[in-house]
């Protein structure tokens, strides 16, 4: 059953949206990788559920996202915000599991996969333009390196994106989408805006799979000279109704892509964030967005920083584990500052931004690992 609910129709109608079935050979050819993950996972094959409307005849364009995205974000939303909700009232019981580099246990376990070469936005702080952090708790690597041997056997290698973020870059993420989200939508309230970036970007430490060390971002790449990316029908991280895991504006290629995700993740053990489809996690809170599952304890907590030679955790500091990482004051006062405009200009540069409402604790901290 899919989550992602239609736009009204007239909407579809004026943006031009064509559906289509999804050919028999092609489902045949979808089912018989996904039982070959199946088998190489030892798990039952899972259903293969198909958009009702069918798949679109065309990928969307981006002023069709931009239409489906205005009608839907506040929809998407409001489910994610109740689910969060519940997710708040998980508790936390932190096993110090370590912190293992996934590149090296991957080689161990003689699996190929591909890593990004990306930094850290500039919105991280003292972490911003520093190559991304790829380490991960030893048992996410563990069931990562099935997933990469199983997704193998169908001719897809993984390509990770993200993977462990502190404080810092967790919170800068968030100001950032805020930003976004702010100025392509300037007439929706700051409790409008507060709710879709919420629901795009953790608000806090305990609900931040990466900052548990628990989350992995990756994609799907063809396993040949060529490592062409899989079509997911969005880029990352790019956030917005095409972005979640089971919208129906997909097309059958973008269908069949999504299905690899979903299947080799849950068969391993992963549970999905439907409004991203390349994040999946395991042992924190956020396994409880995927509505396969209840959870009633979650074995991974934020951390703070972690050891690089044995991988031992610091744990976040409790009291602020629940905390947002801004107040609904300091949301408001950026919502506001990041809309003005001189001469259709924006008065205020995000870089600045950024560094008013990162924080003063922020100015006078160098973390290391």
């Amino acid at each position: 059953m899919w989550f992602a609910g239609y736009a009204p129709k007239d909407i579809e109608s004026a943006i031009g949206l064509a559906f289509a079935p999804v050919g028999r050979p092609h489902y045949d050819r979808v089912r018989r990788n996904v039982d070959s993950l199946a088998d190489r996972l030892g798990q039952d094959a899972l259903p293969l559920p198909l958009p009702a409307k069918g798949c679109l005849v065309e990928s969307l364009s981006a002023q069709q996202k931009r239409a489906l995205d205005e009608a839907l974000h506040p929809v998407y939303a409001m489910q994610t915000a109740a689910q969060q909700d519940r997710l708040r009232q998980i508790q936390i019981d932190e096993c110090d599991e370590p912190m293992v580099p996934l590149g090296p246990h991957l080689d161990r376990e003689k699996v190929d996969a591909s890593f990004s070469v990306g930094h850290f936005h500039d919105a991280c702080g003292s972490w911003a333009g520093r190559r991304r952090v790829f380490w991960v708790r030893r048992e996410v690597a563990e069931k990562f390196a099935m997933v990469c041997r199983a997704i193998g056997d169908i001719g897809v290698h993984a390509h990770v994106e993200d993977c462990w973020r502190p404080w810092q870059v967790q919170k800068g993420l968030f100001i950032r989408r805020t930003l976004r989200i702010a100025r392509d939508f300037p007439t929706w309230s700051w409790q409008d805006v507060k709710r879709v970036t919420s629901s795009l970007t953790a608000p806090s430490p305990g609900l931040a799979g990466h900052q548990a060390g628990a989350a992995i971002d990756w994609r799907m790449r063809t396993n040949d000279a060529d490592r062409t990316f899989l079509d997911l029908g969005n880029e990352y991280a790019e956030g917005g109704v095409a972005a979640a895991l089971d919208s129906p504006y997909i097309t059958a290629v973008q269908w069949e892509t999504r299905m690899y995700f979903l299947h080799a993740m849950r068969l391993a053990g992963f549970r999905l964030l439907f409004t991203e489809d390349w994040h999946a996690s395991h042992g924190d809170r956020g396994m409880g967005m995927d509505r396969s599952i209840t959870m009633r304890r979650a074995r991974y907590g934020p951390i703070d920083r972690f050891r690089a030679d044995d991988g031992a955790v610091t744990r976040y500091v409790s009291r602020f584990v629940e905390q947002d990482f801004l107040t609904d004051a300091q949301l408001q006062e950026l919502i506001a500052m990041s809309r003005e405009k001189t001469d259709k200009r924006y008065t205020h540069p995000s870089f600045q931004l950024y560094e008013r409402f990162l924080g003063e604790e922020e100015k006078h901290k160098t973390w290391k690992i």
